[in-house]
């Protein structure tokens, strides 16, 4: 999952350019199913971290963080 926050500083200061913060496990919960676990990487895949699978992820103008999850998907209704 790759999250970028589009606007830079000057773009907004006082709204779209403040920092963002998603709810990573909540979004990835209403959509395939529970975040098991999470690792932060670099774009180039090169340095791996964990990151708690029930984090917050904030995100600063211009900036990318990509993560790699671990999802035990929810079963399908019919």
């Amino acid at each position: 999952v790759r999250l970028q926050h589009l606007f830079s500083k000057e773009d907004d200061p006082a709204g779209l350019s403040q920092e963002a913060t998603v709810d990573l496990p909540a979004w990835l919960a209403a959509w395939l199913g529970d975040a098991q676990q999470m690792q932060e990487t670099t774009l180039t895949g090169g340095s791996v971290t964990d990151a708690n699978a029930a984090a917050k992820v904030t995100l600063q103008p211009m900036q990318i963080r990509t993560f790699i999850v671990t999802v035990k998907l929810k079963k399908r209704s019919n």
